[in-house]
């Protein structure tokens, strides 16, 4: 887990662009200890303002309720943002596969109520009797 260590906010590119800022991150301490360097690390990340996380940030509250392995059938749902960013839909679906890798980066297999299937991260799922958020 991180915390936000600085926020700096600049103008983008061109005059219609998004402004951005540059975000450090700074890994939280182990409460079992580890070396000053593990402890001590920070991260830079330069992103879009806009008006939800970019994909490369998940927020750590999500990220741990997303740690239980979903079952071949449960149902699911996942929001999925409209163009503007102003709204969008829930959409149903099932699950079909998760992969049980190190790696959790779209380890989930979906069939969707229409068919179609998709790999997903566990952070973007919610199971049915999760409230929307």
């Amino acid at each position: 887990e991180c915390e936000v260590a600085a926020v700096t906010y600049f103008s983008g590119p061109g005059k219609d662009s998004w402004p951005l800022c540059a975000v450090t991150l700074e890994r939280r301490a182990n409460e079992g200890g580890g070396d000053a360097a593990d402890q001590a690390r920070r991260l830079a990340v330069t992103l879009q303002c806009g008006t939800s996380l970019p994909d490369i940030l998940v927020e750590s509250d999500r990220f741990n309720q997303s740690t239980k392995p979903w079952r071949e059938g449960e149902t699911c749902k996942m929001f999925f943002a409209n163009e503007a960013l102003t709204g969008g839909h829930w959409y149903q679906g099932k699950c079909v596969s998760q992969d049980a890798g190190d790696d959790p980066w779209e380890s989930v297999k979906v069939r969707w109520d229409d068919g179609e299937e998709m790999q997903v991260s566990p952070w973007e799922l919610r199971r049915m009797e999760e409230a929307d958020d």
